[in-house]
């Protein structure tokens, strides 16, 4: 047996056990019998349990995505699959529920069709530009609807200062026939004042780093769905991991 130091070595054999060694300095230590077999045997590679992946071709994609996909990988300098499945996954993101699938054909039970998408690559591969340039349309959609909800909001303060002038000439009006006796009459000058509704939140297509709570509020707020993106895939699966996230 191989021994780690000269402590065990005393232990073991005692003094003349070291002595022995230190008159004999070049004598081979004996085999270590728990030392493993030296092999020449090349190493075998690993099994995967991965299955094929067939590879992209262009044809795959719609007419309409497909020279603009290209285009753009072929510009960024980067592979046409993250263009691909960026489009695609955007795209579904906007049909959202308008469009359900029944799984059975005797049976009126439906799903919505939710697509999940992630782009895998080194760092540096482009993957950040090529979402960003095929969101670009997404992003002039939602500029427009601030701006059309601004433009909204602005119009509705307007009506709530015409409302509280005709709120007040109606209570005026109220008060003279109330007094008069004319109890119907009052109440029907009370409701010539109708409040204005307030306008509908701006359109929301996508979300980026909202909490569970809040992309439920949003999704409450949208006739459509909305499309989760996520720069980095590690913080969106840490946020599923607590606690408050268990059931999602």
């Amino acid at each position: 047996m191989r021994h780690k130091d000269w402590s065990d070595v005393f232990q073991a054999e005692g003094s003349a056990a070291i002595k022995a060694q230190f008159d004999n300095p070049f004598e081979e230590p004996e085999a270590d019998d728990q030392q493993a077999p030296i092999t020449t045997e090349k190493p075998r590679p690993l099994p995967t349990s991965l299955p094929p992946v067939q590879r992209f071709e262009p044809d795959m994609l719609p007419d309409e995505l497909r020279d603009y996909v290209l285009d753009v990988s072929r510009r960024i300098q980067c592979p046409p699959e993250y263009c691909a499945v960026a489009a695609l996954t955007l795209l579904s993101g906007l049909v959202g529920h308008k469009v359900r699938m029944r799984p059975k054909q005797h049976d009126d039970w439906e799903i919505v069709i939710v697509l999940w998408a992630a782009l895998v690559g080194d760092p540096s591969a482009m993957k950040t530009p090529a979402i960003k340039a095929m969101r670009f349309a997404i992003d002039a959609i939602e500029a427009d609807a601030r701006r059309e909800h601004e433009k909204a909001l602005a119009d509705h303060m307007a009506e709530m200062e015409l409302f509280d002038v005709a709120k007040a000439a109606s209570k005026k009006k109220a008060k003279d026939r109330a007094n008069k006796g004319d109890m119907d009459g009052a109440k029907a000058a009370l409701a010539e004042a109708v409040e204005p509704k307030a306008p509908k939140p701006a359109e929301r297509l996508v979300i980026n780093d909202a909490t569970v709570e809040k992309a439920g509020e949003l999704m409450n707020q949208s006739e459509s769905h909305l499309t989760v993106l996520r720069d980095e895939l590690a913080g969106f699966l840490a946020r599923l991991q607590q606690e408050d996230n268990s059931s999602v």
